[in-house]
């Protein structure tokens, strides 16, 4: 489609004869028949196009080709104007490529689009993927040759760290043996109840003459019960071991699970409890003789005013015969205050009698009643120093444990409360002071006294044994360590000792406060 009686639409005629042309009378025409579809495509001078289809807004139009025709343009100049057509010319001789091409993008806005050649464009992107193809396919090879060697070097330094570890295992091994035999605690490993491995301890603990004696035996020979079937992994506990003549003996075990040679296997570490427990002994049998020397002079506080009543009653009676001031109501009230007396020195004994008995038979019993056989088998010591006893309870506490030995625990720490409150002088209201109450399935007993409390830096070695801050011909250091052990093993409670502070008598008071905790039943 080309405009009418236009060079163009001549040239075209020429160079293309056979092509069917539509002719527009002017270039908007022919442009809006091209953006509606109804003509392939419209032929005008490249500038012209570009400029009309930018100043009808054509979005949908684009320059796609060339018809290779070309030819010059001329404009005229009045011939009277020779010095302008000069000018002109030198002008347009003068001006460089570039400059015109700037000036030709300057009036053609709309992009030049070439047709696209896709053969090309598929043969240059099948060139391309086999290229790729080979590169790929060489690379994996590459690959693969570089995973065999890999693997082979893995294979190499696997074999070695295997020969490395077998070693270090074969040392570790020798290291352990060593290590375990030059401990003391007897190391047994069984596996499916025979014995894998016993140290030189367990040798000698149980009396056997080599390893090989020991290995020709079952796990369950070396003791009194079977020590598989007791559920105490990772926990002490004390059992009852056989040498090889047939004797028990106390011993402490401790029992973990292992994997040994790919099976399930138990190590057991045993530790010979017999002269730990000889001493131990020993040392109870000390407490008892200064608990003895304790309660004796306690009795003997105890027993120095009654004796005096009794004394001065019988010398009254004697004295109002002789003086004739003598009737039955006299006598019957001396009598009555002599069998009084003596009443309460019976009594006395019969505490020291139950202080002294060694009954292990649980019994129930109120709390309140320990708390006063205690205060009563020391209160004329209290009394003597002017200390104060205070008992704290709501309502009756009931309690099935062992009377006499907490009975002696309580004693053991009232007696250092004393001692501590005899010390402070200068101190005015001196007090010792018990109470009790329940907690979930506890029974909770404190005593504290308000001496001004244990100083830190041995408040946590109160409790070991021969432990003491008095002179030597004051204490043994024995009452707190056996106080701790009567509470902790015989009766199944726990003790702690602390520091605190509180109101009394209005006055704000510090001392030591020892919390026990004991099971109901």
């Amino acid at each position: 489609m080309q405009w009418e009686r236009y060079t163009a639409h001549k040239k075209m005629l020429e160079k293309y004869p056979s092509l069917n042309y539509i002719v527009v009378k002017n270039i908007q025409e022919g442009l809006e028949l091209l953006s509606k579809g109804k003509v392939f495509a419209y032929v005008d001078i490249m500038p012209v196009l570009a400029h009309n289809i930018n100043k009808y807004g054509y979005t949908n139009l684009k320059i796609s080709g060339n018809t290779g025709i070309n030819f010059d343009v001329t404009f005229m100049i009045r011939d009277d104007y020779a010095l302008l057509v000069s000018i002109i010319n030198k002008v347009t001789n003068t001006i460089l490529e570039e400059e015109k091409q700037k000036i030709l993008n300057k009036w053609i806005a709309v992009v030049y689009h070439e047709s696209i050649n896709y053969i090309l464009i598929f043969y240059i992107l099948g060139v391309v993927f086999i290229v790729v193809s080979i590169i790929f396919y060489k690379n994996r090879q590459l690959l693969k040759y570089q995973n065999v060697i890999k693997q082979k070097k893995e294979l190499e330094n696997t074999n070695n760290l295997l020969k490395n570890a077998q070693d270090n295992l074969q040392k570790s091994l020798d290291s352990f043996k060593v290590l375990v035999n030059s401990t003391i605690e007897a190391v047994l490993i069984e596996k499916q109840g025979k014995i894998e491995y016993a140290n030189d301890s367990f040798v000698k603990v149980f009396e056997y003459d080599n390893q090989e004696e020991v290995y020709k035996n079952t796990i369950d020979d070396f003791f009194v019960n079977s020590i598989l079937k007791k559920d105490c992994s990772n926990i002490s506990f004390e059992f009852l071991g056989v040498t090889k003549n047939g004797v028990e003996f106390p011993i402490l075990v401790k029992k973990e699970s292992l994997i040994f040679e790919k099976e399930k296997a138990t190590i057991i570490s045993i530790f010979d409890l017999s002269e730990l427990k000889d001493k131990e002994q020993l040392i109870l049998q000390q407490s008892k003789m200064v608990a003895m020397g304790e309660m004796i002079g306690n009795i003997a506080h105890q027993w120095r005013q009654p004796l005096t009543a009794i004394t001065t009653a019988a010398t009254s009676l004697k004295i109002r015969k002789q003086l004739g001031d003598f009737n039955d109501e006299i006598l019957e009230e001396v009598i009555e205050a002599i069998m009084r007396n003596s009443k309460f020195l019976s009594q006395t004994i019969d505490d020291f009698k139950n202080y002294l008995k060694d009954s292990k038979e649980k019994q129930k019993f109120n709390i309140k009643d320990i708390f006063e056989q205690s205060l009563n088998l020391i209160r004329p010591a209290l009394k003597n120093s002017f200390i104060n006893d205070n008992i704290n309870m709501d309502g009756d506490i009931y309690i099935e444990s062992y009377f006499n030995e907490l009975n002696q625990a309580l004693i053991n720490i009232l007696n250092n409360a004393k001692d501590a409150l005899i010390e402070k002088e200068q101190l005015e209201d001196k007090a010792v002071f018990l109470k009790a109450y329940m907690q979930e399935d506890e029974v909770i007993l404190e005593i504290k006294d308000n001496a001004g409390g244990i100083p830190l830096d041995i408040i946590d070695s109160i409790f070991e044994p021969y432990f003491t801050t008095k002179h030597q011909s004051q204490g043994t250091g024995l009452g707190l360590y056996m106080t701790y052990k009567i509470i902790t093993e015989s009766l199944n409670g726990s003790i702690k000792v602390t520091n605190t502070t509180f109101i009394y008598k209005n006055k704000k008071c510090s001392g030591a406060k020892f919390v026990i905790r004991l099971p109901y039943s």
